[in-house]
Order: C-alpha cells, then structure tokens, then sequence
C-alpha cells in the first residue's frame, strides 16, 4: 500500500448506573471521579493535536449521569460523606470514611501521595475492626482522608497550578474551607465534561457513538439460546429469555437521548462488551445506525479462519483483520470493523508497566510493521483500537498523559499514518467486502459465558424473568 495507514481508535466510556431508582442517590462515585481523571482529560488532551480523528463511545446511562452532576441537582452519598464536617460524623460515618475512602496502600493513589500513604497504612495495620479503626483516627486524619480520598482522583495535570497545587503540596491539616473548595473544583469539571465531546464533534476531531441504554448484552436481550451458537454444550437458564422489544427500546432510547444531548443522530453503536450476532444486525439498521464493532475473535468465527499471529505479535494474514465489512441483510445494511486485539490489550494492560516512551515508540513500530505487511494488499485497510477510555489508565504513569502526549505526536509527525473516525474513514471508502455470516459473542472470548451457562446466572436469569414478568 502506498497510501497512509488509516487508524481508528475507539474510546468506550462506560460506568454502571448509580443511581438508586428509590432514592435518586448516587450509591457509588465512579461517574464522578472518573470524569475528573479520564472524561474531560481525554478529550482535552486530544484537541492539542487536530490532525488526530478519533472516535469516543459514549454509554447513555453515564451520560445520563454525567449531566445530573453537571445541572448540580443530585445527592452523592460519598460526596455528603467528604463533606459532612468531621467533627459531626457520627461513629457509623467515620467508619464509613474509614473503610471505604482509604485507597489501598500499594495503589499509586495512595504511593504518590506521603499523608494519603500514611492513613493507607494506618487504616491495613488495624486489626480490631474498622469501628476500632476509625475511633483511633483524630478528627483531622478524618478530614484529610475526607480531602485525599478526592483530590487523589483528580487528573494530575489539573494538579500542578493554583488552588488545588497548594493543597497537594501542603499534604495534611486540611480545613473545612478546603473541602468547600474541592466540591467546587470537582463542579467546574463536571460541568465541562458533556461540552467538550459537543465542542469536538462539532470541529470535526470527534465523532460520537452510542451503545444500548443501559448497558445490556443486546443478544441475550433479544434470546438467551444464542449463547449455543459460540458453546454448544452451555447449560442454558431453564427458562428462556426472549425479550426482542427491550432491546429494541434499549436502542432507541440510546439514540433518541443521544440525539438530545448532542444534537445529532449518532452513525455508530458500541454494542455492550461489543457483543453481536446476526439477531442484532437489522435491530440497529433498523434503527439507522450504520456501522457497529467488534472483537477480531468474532471475525475470526464469522469467516471459519484463525487469526494468527507470528513470535512478535504481528498479524500474519493482516488483510482479513484490517479492513471494514458490510453485512446485508433483507435489503438492509450494516458496516462493520474489527478491533487488533492484541494492540488493544497491549494499551489496556501492558503498557501501564513500561515507560511512557518505550510504550509509545513500541505502538508506533507496531503499527509501521503493519503497515509494511499490508505493502502487497489491496485497501481499504484500517487498523482499529478500541478499549476501555476510563479503566485504562489507572496504572499508567501520569494517568496515561506522558504515553498518549508521546504517541499523539509520533502519530501526527509520521505521514505514514492517518487518524481517522469511524464514520468518515467509511464514508470516503465504502467496505467492498460483504461478511455473509456473523458469529454471535462477545469480545471475551468470543461467547457469552461471562454472563450465562453456570447455576449462578441461571439463577439471576430467572430473577430478571420474575422481575420482567411482573
């Protein structure tokens, strides 16, 4: 190929829902303090370079969370606990904070921070339970660990200037004031999180894709027996679950609420854990959606072939993987990528324990080695990352910013390389390939047992009928 390698790297956002239905209470905190470590930052840190096209997939349930925070209307019950004054905490309370607000000591959350550490420390060399515990703690270890337990989540570029410096540099003896402070720093992030993937998509950097509305594994939504189509011998749930029309809502909720946050219909749709199947491709062509993704597995399955790969990683056939699909179907159609496995993963879990340059250089040699074995090939080629954009980074040095600040700008220097969204890579060259058949699973392992086949799920299955029944 004499052209630029085209890259489509594919950002999945997702948390859980929080929410309690009862309450209306934030029950955990992830939403929140991932957006002032991953949400904003990763957009941000992607405008400093315009050349680079890259797509984000965002989950409506965390949108939807993502906008209760940022309208300021919500009850958060470990944002009450970090701000409740220390003194008024009841026993129930400092054991609250105690327990579920000390990172564990060999976290770098704790390790980057000297008082985080010590309270870390403190709270694992107790032995006489966590209301001993927390007894032992001074009010203003309390305090402290009311204030580390969120100034730690923060992004460390947010931490290097102004107020939020001054606190880390002086470590302890944290005031309520501070506290006061820290809510509000956390609400500006919040408030810019949805903004900026708009402002993105609207210069054209970004393109924003959507999933089903909660989350589901959209397959078994639709029939619980697809699960035999990856492992004939799965021990299906008595009962089986055949509910087409949820998953019908569950797309349509997903782009209609898309559409009202973003302002446009999204082209493409993350199906959970990007699972898929023949069952899910005219729901969401139905439903105008025009591309979806999934694990390089799946192809493999769909086309009856192995994907290998040689002693160094490389894939060995690499026009199968690196190319888009079309699936038609009743006069409907759907296109379709595959992710490189391994070079996801390779972002996902192995990185995190190199050096940010080794990691990016790696990538980028990775990348031009595919590149030359695709030289005698035929396009269009497009190589696809796509991973968790939040999960990442916990372990990599300054959250990922050195390593994605170094490839970024090996990326935007090379002329070999075009970054592309998903969208406009299949808009300039249609998939000339049509795959006839596709296999139903997931992108782990290429099946559903991670959700189905073993006494525990068919018990949780019949709960979810009970309950959808009722």
């Amino acid at each position: 190929m004499t052209e630029p390698l085209a890259i489509a790297f594919v950002w999945h956002m997702h948390q859980p829902y929080y929410k309690s239905s009862r309450a209306g209470t934030f029950d955990m905190p992830w939403v929140r303090l991932h957006a002032l470590k991953d949400y904003l930052d990763m957009v941000e840190l992607l405008s400093h370079y315009p050349a680079l096209h890259q797509t984000f997939n965002l989950v409506p349930s965390l949108v939807e969370q993502l906008g209760d925070y940022a309208g300021g209307h919500f009850s958060d019950l470990y944002w009450d606990m970090t701000l409740k004054p220390a003194e008024e905490l009841d026993p129930s309370e400092r054991a609250f904070v105690v327990d579920l607000m000390c990172e564990r000591s060999w976290h770098p959350r704790a390790q980057r921070y000297p008082r985080y550490l010590e309270l870390a420390r403190r709270k694992e060399s107790c032995s006489e339970g966590v209301d001993a515990c927390a007894a032992a703690f001074s009010h203003a270890d309390i305090r402290d660990l009311q204030v580390w337990f969120t100034l730690a989540w923060f992004d460390p570029e947010y931490l290097r200037s102004g107020a939020l410096a001054e606190l880390v540099e002086r470590g302890r003896d944290y005031t309520e004031d501070d506290k006061t402070y820290l809510a509000a720093a956390q609400a500006d992030i919040l408030a810019k999180v949805l903004p900026a993937y708009r402002d993105a998509e609207a210069r054209g950097q970004v393109e924003l894709s959507t999933s089903p509305y909660f989350h589901p594994i959209l397959p078994l939504l639709i029939n619980t027996d697809v699960a035999r189509v990856a492992r004939g011998d799965i021990a299906l749930p008595p009962r089986r679950f055949a509910h087409p029309e949820d998953a019908r809502e569950q797309v349509r909720r997903a782009i209609d609420s898309h559409a009202d946050v973003f302002g446009s219909r999204p082209r493409g749709m993350w199906c959970s854990e990007q699972s898929v199947g023949e069952d899910v491709i005219g729901l969401l062509a139905e439903n105008g959606i025009e591309w979806t993704i999934s694990d390089e597995s799946i192809l493999g399955r769909s086309l009856g072939v192995d994907i290998t790969r040689n002693d160094q990683g490389h894939v060995q056939v690499p026009d199968l993987l690196y190319r888009p699909y079309r699936l038609e179907r009743e006069g409907r159609r759907l296109d379709i990528i595959f992710r490189d496995h391994t070079l996801s993963d390779l972002l996902g879990f192995t990185y995190q324990s190199w050096a940010p340059r080794d990691a990016a250089a790696n990538l980028v040699w990775r990348l031009r080695e595919a590149r030359k074995n695709l030289a005698n090939t035929r396009g269009p080629h497009l190589v696809t990352i796509a991973l968790d954009g939040e999960n990442a980074w916990e372990y990599y040095q300054e959250d990922g910013r050195e390593f994605l600040a170094l490839l970024y700008e090996s990326l935007a220097a090379d002329p070999g390389f075009r970054c592309v969204t998903v969208s406009e890579f299949l808009a300039e060259i249609p998939p000339p390939r049509e795959l006839p058949w596709l296999h139903s699973g997931s992108w782990i392992n290429a099946d559903f047992s991670t959700w189905i086949g073993d006494p525990a799920h068919s018990r949780a299955w019949e709960h979810l009928h009970r309950a959808r029944d009722v």
